[in-house]
């Protein structure tokens, strides 16, 4: 039996992983206090997640949120479906961080 697999990687920029997590907290689900996002840090350790620094609308002061793996992923694909960027359905789907830079690895295996 012959399979063949395909691989992509789809590399979000801080702007663009910003621009993803405020259209998700918008739109999908609220996951950050009023505020606006002033600093993204990606951690790798076994998984990806985010430290999002979140300056805040009613203080003078800031709030750190984590953002977990399933939640990071779930912002970069919701913003790949609003941007038409295609996405196969029934991919394996994984973040590593690269750099500064998260990545998005899609892997779709012909049966």
């Amino acid at each position: 039996m012959i399979m063949v697999s395909e691989v992509r990687r789809l590399i979000f920029s801080m702007l663009e992983l910003k621009s993803a997590l405020q259209l998700f907290h918008t739109e999908k689900k609220s996951i950050f206090p009023k505020g606006e996002i002033v600093d993204i840090a990606l951690i790798e350790d076994e998984n990806v997640y985010a430290k999002v620094y979140i300056a805040l609308v009613q203080s003078s002061g800031g709030n750190e949120v984590t953002v977990d793996t399933n939640t990071l992923a779930a912002a970069l694909l919701f913003y790949c479906k609003r941007f038409q960027i295609p996405i196969p359905k029934g991919s394996e789907k994984g973040l590593a961080k690269v750099g500064n830079e998260v990545s998005l690895n899609i892997l779709l295996t012909s049966r």
